[in-house]
């Protein structure tokens, strides 16, 4: 996740978000080819 993150931002895997999704605010799912372990929807903290 870091190798493929934005620079001042929080990037979360979908697992993540799911967990905490009632706590944070999320952006829209971003689609990304994560680093072993392929295409996977990723979320920032807003």
């Amino acid at each position: 996740m870091e190798s493929s993150g934005q620079t001042s931002k929080i990037h979360v895997s979908e697992p993540t978000m799911n967990l905490t999704q009632n706590a944070i605010d999320y952006s829209e799912p971003v689609e990304m080819e994560i680093k072993g372990k392929g295409v996977m929807k990723t979320y920032f903290l807003v």
